[in-house]
């Protein structure tokens, strides 16, 4: 690679880097701990991965209340538990930090995995910054999560693009079997098992594109032979690391509908959001220019893009009629066909440039009149671009806040001196961060996907607002060492610790 190369490169990196950091990590400019109560789980999760090394332990154990628990997430997402954990032990970050950073660097890989993609497609490497720039622009809610929060579906969402890519480079590579398909292969695999349903959605793309090239099939059936044999093993695989009985595999049907149809709440409270008030009209408009310009091509690596918002968006629709999904979880598709659309807007947004710039070129007027019109058309396209990265914002002041800054001062207090093995009662508003920081147990939290019993939580609100008999009825019942929450007055209540409105009692019955 010579200077000149290394210069453009090192460029790029900074301004996608920039643009991950504008629209990811400045959100935190106000609150600087994460948003999400998913987010404190993941992290509660993966530290206790680290302490136990063990999948299994958090597949039995509730680091919040230490009772066995069945939750789905807990089988489905233990890839990214362990991710999580491998990520906190390297970096050595502080949770709270942690929560901030990595989704910032996650969303730099997302720009750089669309960039590659586009830049592929288009051998334009102003569209695969176009594109790059729309990607990281998909707007993070707590409906939907994003970019915004350390979640597994942020976390997939950036590596979509690259599957996408490695899937057409091993597709289309001269030899028959080359060193994509390798490539693809293998990290298609460690996804999978990662986080199934991060790559269960992208099947429908593969399949549609390739029926749509079937003469790629005939040419290397050899390739796809293999491809059949080691997505069969990856099958087998998966049912052994999932705990799937192979009895089930004598019922195809029951199969499939128990492990593949995906329901869930938001059919039940109607959270829906048509793709033009989620994304805004500007952006469909783009998106629409950008898949006819694509389909419309000769060089048919570019249908990628409209043929993964063919065959994705029909599942959403299925979903909203019928409250079931196939292949993966409802908004998981609806967020994938969401990204396309904003790559494919990218890309509607170079073509329009592209129009302007030639038209520019051979129309009958002076020359500097052609320098003066080229600069608007660059200063507009940039301009639109500052506005998408803008457009990100308008959800950030509706994100709630787990717990305040100021508390995270006695969280590390009670890490530092309090003994391991102690249980707590805390106030709910800190209790999602409590066990991550503080590395100590507590009875109970709000009911998040790491499920905790009513009557815990009950017994939780209600110690706060009873007298002192009360109190200890319910520290008894679930062997409580220490109070964490506002100034109390109890007899066998012993202040150890304050700051600000938290206070920390040493429990004594005796």
């Amino acid at each position: 690679m010579d200077l000149k190369e290394v210069i453009k490169t090192g460029f790029l990196l900074i301004v996608l880097g920039y643009v991950a950091y504008s629209t990811t990590y400045t959100v935190h400019e106000k609150y600087h701990l994460p948003f999400h109560s998913d987010e404190w789980d993941h992290l509660t999760l993966g530290k206790e991965l680290t302490k136990t090394g063990s999948i299994e332990s958090i597949k039995k154990v509730n680091p919040y209340i230490g009772i066995p628990y069945t939750s789905y997430w807990v089988n489905q997402e233990s890839g990214f538990h362990l991710f999580t954990a491998l990520l906190l032990d390297h970096t050595d970050l502080p949770v709270e930090k942690f929560g901030v950073v990595i989704p910032t660097i996650i969303s730099f890989i997302l720009a750089l995995n669309a960039f590659v993609l586009v830049r592929y497609l288009t051998e334009s490497l102003f569209a695969g910054l176009t594109s790059a720039v729309f990607s990281v622009t998909i707007k993070s809610n707590v409906t939907f999560l994003g970019p915004w929060f350390f979640v597994p579906s942020s976390v997939g969402l950036a590596f979509a693009p690259m599957f996408l890519y490695l899937f057409l480079r091993a597709l289309y590579s001269k030899k028959i079997f080359n060193e994509f398909d390798v490539i693809f292969t293998s990290t298609f695999i460690v996804a999978g098992l990662f986080h199934p349903p991060s790559v269960t959605a992208l099947i429908p793309v593969f399949c549609l594109y390739l029926i749509l090239n079937h003469k790629i099939l005939r040419e290397k059936k050899e390739k796809f032979i293999l491809a059949a044999a080691v997505g069969f093993v990856l099958f087998i695989a998966m049912l052994f690391v999932f705990n799937i009985s192979l009895s089930l595999l004598s019922n195809p049907i029951s199969f499939l509908s128990r492990y593949l149809v995906f329901t869930g709440s938001d059919y039940k409270i109607k959270i829906m959001y048509s793709y033009p008030a989620y994304l805004g009209w500007g952006v469909i408009s783009l998106a629409i220019l950008g898949v006819y310009t694509a389909i419309s091509s000769e060089n048919r690596k570019e249908w990628i893009l409209p043929v993964a918002v063919i065959s994705l968006l029909p599942l959403a629709v299925q979903f909203y009629h019928t409250g079931k999904v196939f292949l993966s979880p409802y908004r998981r598709i609806f967020f994938y066909v969401a990204e396309i659309l904003l790559l494919s807007a990218g890309l509607g947004l170079y073509y329009l440039y592209r129009e302007a710039f030639n038209f520019i070129k051979t129309s009958a007027i002076n020359m500097k009149v052609k320098v003066v019109l080229d600069v608007f058309v660059i200063v507009l396209v940039f301009y639109i671009l500052s506005l998408q990265i803008d457009s990100t914002f308008k959800n950030a002041d509706k994100l709630y806040h787990v717990i305040d800054e100021g508390e995270i001062e006695p969280l590390y207090w009670v890490k530092e001196s309090t003994p391991e093995g102690a249980i707590f009662i805390t106030k709910p508003e800190v209790s999602q961060a409590f066990t991550p920081i503080a590395e100590r147990k507590i009875v109970a939290k709000p009911r998040t996907f790491l499920r905790v019993t009513q009557e815990r939580i009950d017994d939780v609100n209600t110690f706060f607002t009873v007298g002192c008999s009360k109190k200890k009825q319910i520290i008894e019942k679930y062997d409580v060492s220490y109070v964490f929450g506002p100034e109390i007055s109890c007899n066998f209540l012993h202040l150890i610790h304050s700051s600000g409105g938290d206070y920390i009692y040493k429990v004594d019955l005796n």
